[in-house]
């Protein structure tokens, strides 16, 4: 499980770092244009977001190519919070990618574990330890992609 967590975070940030360094020399090009009113904020962070797709989506392939097989992971694809946070765990990007994938690679698995002391089945132990169910993996499909557009829609403001 802390694999699938250094991966996850490594994306994210070798994502992240790829385009900061564009956005922030671009900077002053937008604030020109928009201050003219050439064209819009919305028209360039659009355009930003869009060319970003094939770059993301071909480092997500490689870095699965390579490293699923590496680690031997299969080919498909709360706890502990007080009351008053568990509003952080459900806005937050990694907690969503994370349980996709426990739950894609592990929530169908019955093998017997010995964890805690107890012999569980794996699927048996990721619903009863930390909720992540298999069936519901087109719930965190659908969040995972809500999340880039609301960010993406969020820049363009």
């Amino acid at each position: 499980m802390g694999s699938m967590y250094v991966f996850m975070i490594f994306t994210g940030i070798s994502s992240c770092s790829s385009v900061l360094p564009f956005v922030s020399t671009q900077r002053t090009i937008v604030y020109r244009e928009r201050f003219s009113r050439m064209y819009s904020s919305w028209a360039y962070s659009l355009a930003q977001v869009i060319i970003e797709i094939p770059y993301i989506f071909l480092e997500a392939v490689l870095f699965l190519t390579i490293t699923y097989p590496a680690v031997n992971f299969y080919g498909s694809a709360y706890k502990q919070f007080p009351k008053w946070w568990v509003w952080g765990y459900w806005i937050s990007p990694s907690s969503w990618s994370l349980k996709g994938l426990l739950t894609s690679q592990y929530g169908d698995i019955e093998e017997e574990i010995m964890a805690f002391g107890e012999q569980k089945a794996l699927n048996t132990f990721l619903d009863s330890r930390y909720g992540y169910k298999h069936r519901d993996l087109p719930i965190i499909a659908v969040v995972l992609l809500a999340f880039p557009l609301v960010f993406a829609s969020v820049f363009t403001y």
